[in-house]
């Protein structure tokens, strides 16, 4: 089968055909009326591009006005809409050549005529060309027209076209007159129209509604041609869509069979549903905001390349997603108990969220109940907002607890009967460590904690559920509140996967100062929720919002790396972004009595450590996507805050890799 033939709407603007003004046409050679005119340059390229053909007599006219029809004739040829529904109209008779026009126009939607009229030989005015184009472009309307209020003559714009013709002022396409006005109802010319169109000459636009019934390529020529269409449906298999964007859904429907269906550069802004049984799709940087596996799709398969990213999936059939590209959220329903994942969602609901599998390691509720997990909670660990508690380890069996490497934890409500594995929420304790003190919320702190205990491969050996009944305690800040600038020494090392920095309390320090029983600390990088950085990182923001309160001793502070990356959005953010360490004291009544703040790098061999160390967590430079971005301009901005002697220590191995992976982001940002 022809697949050109085959598809409801024109497919292609390499293809043009020529439509004429009139009666006949003539070659570019003989117009000549154009010449030295202001339009000579647009009017030149269409009829180089073959969308202007010319009048019989060899003339152009650019400066007579323009006909409905002519100008629907013009915008079909330029849009590639080669085809349409017969429909009736009762001012144009189908032996008329306008007829073909209008009942292109009318199928692609963007003309709707009035009583089954269309005027073809009236004058189209300035409004209604700036509707005709909105309609093609698929501009939203604005809340208002009030950007119409420029123009002297903003009364005189029709109600019907104000949006429309606000639309178009929005985005530059259409200006006003140098004395102000807009001239709504004035007539477009042949060279105010070519000019008009011809702003949208670079990018081709499929409109309205496409169905594909044929195997083949359908879309934009090359990736600068981006086709746009309303609803997609795919009837037939082994079909690719390349180059487009679907305003609303993309169905593949029973038809596509056991065919393989690929998106190449493709946008779906509403849902893509599958229905046919074993369909094989592949997804090439494209994005999806929502995709539905209907029961009917049986042993859907789905391949996500590098760049694509699908917002929300909802499962009614067993799915299997490889490839390196993101799934934001799925709902696993009951058809899709089992699916599988090559990368995890960031968010797993549904009935059968615990079915899945990721990287062909099950998360089903197979995994065996603990016991010996203990949460305590003493005096020092009760303040403000929230609890916080210490979980001890060493009541497990002795062969789990000789395989955990490190726990995490999520709480809920109420306690699940089995651990939800995908839960985006798990916060992953540091390793190889017995006794923890982990920080709770108030909304949390008579909530079930679920701890999940993995070992060193991330694999998990087994579950607690432990329900909570913490304690807070009200700290009190009452300003201004001293600031000590000795008796704290911060110090880093790197091990256990993890940045490690030692606080230490000076004992001199603490006899000096018999009122500070307790304090806080915290560091602007790890605390996720200290939004916007050092921009509100202040002893009132830490002493009501912190959540881990010790008694004076020395500490060792682990930041996971994962922790860490979650924390590279908050570095990136804030413009005067520092990486400092705030302790505040507090007296036996949870009263903040002052506080020490200093940066957690105090060497210049920490600092180029600290900066090697986060360049080494990146990606290698041949698998960089742009998906990385964000981390990469985080390292390279770290790397650039170095002085020349701390750049001197770094490591020159990790130098050249952060210039070249800035070098390879930007290179990927450049490409179509």
């Amino acid at each position: 089968m022809n697949f050109k033939r085959a598809m409801s709407l024109g497919l292609s603007l390499c293809l043009v055909l020529g439509i004429v003004w009139g009666a006949g046409s003539v070659s570019a050679a003989q117009s000549n009326d154009y010449e030295g005119h202001w339009a000579q340059k647009q009017i030149e390229k269409w009829l180089q591009q073959g969308y202007l053909k010319g009048l019989g007599d060899g003339s152009v006219r650019p400066d007579e006005a323009i006909t409905r029809a002519e100008f629907v004739a013009l915008t079909n040829r330029m849009w590639g809409i080669t085809a349409g529904k017969p429909a009736e109209f009762s001012d144009l008779p189908e032996s008329s050549w306008a007829y073909a026009e209008f009942s292109k126009a009318m199928s692609a939607g963007y003309i709707e005529g009035y009583e089954g009229k269309v005027r073809p030989n009236g004058l189209i005015t300035r409004q209604e060309a700036a509707v005709i184009i909105s309609r093609l472009l698929l501009l939203e309307d604005p809340s208002s027209a009030e950007v119409l209020s420029v123009f002297t003559d903003y009364n005189e714009i029709a109600d019907w076209s104000k949006l429309k013709v606000a639309a178009m002022v929005n985005i530059d396409a259409m200006k006003g007159y140098p004395d102000g006005s807009f001239r709504p109802n004035q007539p477009m010319t042949r060279a105010e129209s070519i000019t008009l169109l011809d702003i949208f000459n670079t990018v081709s636009c499929g409109i309205g509604d496409l169905t594909v019934t044929g195997p083949g390529e359908v879309g934009g020529c090359s990736p600068s041609e981006i086709k746009t269409f309303r609803n997609v449906t795919v009837s037939a298999p082994d079909v690719i869509l390349k180059n487009m964007i679907v305003k609303g859904d993309l169905l593949l429907d029973s038809s596509t069979g056991k065919g393989e269906i690929t998106l190449n550069n493709v946008a779906v802004e509403g849902k893509l549903i599958v229905q046919g049984a074993e369909t094989a799709l592949k997804l090439q940087k494209s994005s999806v905001s929502l995709l539905n596996v209907n029961p009917g799709a049986a042993a859907f398969k789905v391949e996500l390349g590098e760049g694509t990213v699908i917002a929300r999936v909802i499962l009614d059939a067993a799915s299997v997603f490889t490839g390196p590209g993101t799934v934001q959220s799925v709902t696993v329903n009951d058809g899709g108990k089992g699916s599988s994942f090559t990368v995890k969602p960031l968010e797993v609901k549904g009935s059968q969220k615990n079915s899945i599998v990721i990287n062909g390691v099950s998360h089903s509720a197979g995994l065996p109940l603990l016991s010996g997990i203990v949460i305590t909670q003493g005096e020092e660990y009760r303040y403000t907002n929230a609890g916080s508690a210490q979980l001890s380890l060493e009541g497990l069996p002795s062969d789990i607890a000789a395989a955990a490497h490190r726990p995490g934890y999520y709480f809920s409500k109420g306690a699940e009967p089995a651990p939800d594995l995908t839960n985006p929420n798990i916060l992953m304790l540091p390793p190889s460590s017995q006794r923890y003190s982990f920080p709770v919320q108030l909304e949390h702190s008579r909530d079930y904690m679920t701890i999940i205990l993995y070992d060193i491969n991330s694999k998990p050996l087994g579950y607690q559920v432990i329900k909570l009944d913490l304690d807070e305690a009200q700290v009190t800040l009452n300003e201004p509140v001293t600031r000590f600038n000795e008796g704290v020494t911060i110090t880093r090392e790197f091990k256990s996967n993890a940045i490690t920095d030692r606080i230490d309390i000076n004992a001199g320090f603490a006899a000096a100062h018999p009122e500070l029983k307790y304090y806080t600390f915290t560091s602007n990088t790890y605390f996720d929720y200290i939004s916007e950085g050092a921009k509100s990182f202040t002893v009132k923001d830490v002493s009501s919002k912190i959540q881990l309160l010790n008694r004076l001793t020395d500490v060792m502070y682990s930041v996971p790396l994962e922790s860490l990356a979650r924390s590279a959005v908050h570095a990136n953010i804030a413009s005067d972004f520092r990486e400092n360490y705030m302790i505040v004291f507090y007296d036996k009544d949870f009263n903040v009595k002052g506080y020490y703040e200093s940066p957690a790098i105090v060497t210049d061999q920490q600092a180029a450590d600290t900066v090697a160390y986060l360049i080494n967590q990146l990606p290698a430079v041949s698998a960089v996507t742009l998906n990385n971005e964000q981390a990469v301009n985080w390292a390279y901005k770290r790397y650039s805050g170095l002085t020349e002697a701390q750049k001197k220590l770094l490591d020159e191995a990790a130098a050249a890799k952060i210039i070249a992976l800035k070098s390879a982001v930007e290179q990927l940002k450049k490409k179509p």
